[in-house]
C-alpha cells in the first residue's frame, strides 16, 4: 500500500467511526425527541442510555465477532442460535430495564406485550442492518480485489520481455 493509499484509508475510517457516532446518537435521541411535552425527557434517558447500549452490543457483536466467526465460516446453524439468543438477550434486557425505569402500576399486561414486540422488532431491525452492513461491506472490498486482480492479469498480458 502507498502512503497514499494508508492516507484515504485512514480517512475512510475515521469518517466511517463519524457516521457510526452520528447514528448511534440519533437512534438514541429519537425517543426523547418523540416524546410528549408532559414527561420529562431527562427522566427517561439512564432508560434510554442502557437500552442503546444493549443495541450497540448487539449490532457491534454480530458486526464484529458472529459474521466473521461463525456466518463466513459456514457454521450457519451456531450462527443463527448465537443471532437467537442474542437477541432474545438483548430484548429480554430492554425489557427489564424498561420496567426498572417504571413504577409497578405500570406494568399492565398490554404494555409487556407492547415493550416485547417493540423490543423484539428493534433487536432484529439492528441485527439486519448489521448483517447487510457487513455483507455490503465485504461485498464492495472483494470487487475491489477482483478488478486490481484483472487489472495485472490485464498488464501481465501486454507485458512480453
Amino acid at each position: 500500500m502507498t502512503n497514499m493509499q494508508v492516507k484515504a484509508s485512514n480517512k475512510r475510517k475515521i469518517f466511517n467511526i463519524f457516521v457510526h457516532v452520528i447514528l448511534w446518537m440519533v437512534v438514541l435521541l429519537y425517543p426523547l425527541i418523540l416524546q410528549s411535552q408532559e414527561s420529562s425527557p431527562l427522566k427517561d434517558l439512564p432508560r434510554y442510555i442502557v437500552s442503546t447500549l444493549l443495541l450497540i452490543s448487539l449490532f457491534y457483536s454480530n458486526l464484529l465477532v458472529l459474521i466473521p466467526r461463525y456466518l463466513a465460516q459456514r457454521k450457519v446453524a451456531l450462527y443463527i442460535l448465537l443471532v437467537i439468543l442474542g437477541i432474545g438477550l438483548v430484548s429480554g434486557s430492554n425489557v427489564a430495564n424498561h420496567y426498572l425505569f417504571h413504577s409497578a402500576n405500570d406494568a399492565h399486561d398490554w404494555k409487556l406485550k407492547h415493550q416485547i414486540y417493540d423490543s423484539v422488532f428493534l433487536s432484529l431491525l439492528v441485527w439486519g442492518v448489521s448483517t447487510a452492513s457487513r455483507i455490503t461491506t465485504e461485498w464492495f472490498r472483494n470487487e475491489m480485489m477482483r478488478k486490481e486482480a484483472e487489472e495485472q492479469i490485464h498488464q501481465l498480458a501486454f507485458y512480453d520481455p
